[in-house]
C-alpha cells in the first residue's frame, strides 16, 4: 500500500497510548464506566481533535493507586 493511502480507520497511535477500544481489551469495563472514570478525572486521558487517547502506564498506575485493598 502507497504511503498516506491508510484509511481513518488505520491510524496509528504515540508510542505509550491506546485508544479506546485497545484500553477496553486491557480492563474489564465498559465504555459508560471509562467515560464516567475519565469524566470523574479518575484516569488520565489526551483528547486531541475528536479522538481521545490513553497513556496506558499512567492508566495503570491511575487505577493501582486507587487500590482499596493492596496486595503486600
Amino acid at each position: 500500500m502507497p504511503a498516506g493511502a491508510a484509511g481513518a480507520g488505520d491510524q496509528t497511535e504515540p508510542a505509550g497510548f491506546v485508544n479506546e477500544q485497545t484500553l477496553l481489551g486491557r480492563i474489564p469495563v465498559c465504555r459508560r464506566t471509562l467515560k464516567n472514570w475519565r469524566d470523574a478525572g479518575k484516569i488520565p486521558f489526551v483528547k486531541i481533535s475528536a479522538r481521545v487517547l490513553y497513556h496506558l502506564p499512567s492508566v495503570e498506575a491511575a487505577l493501582l493507586r486507587q487500590q482499596r485493598n493492596p496486595v503486600s
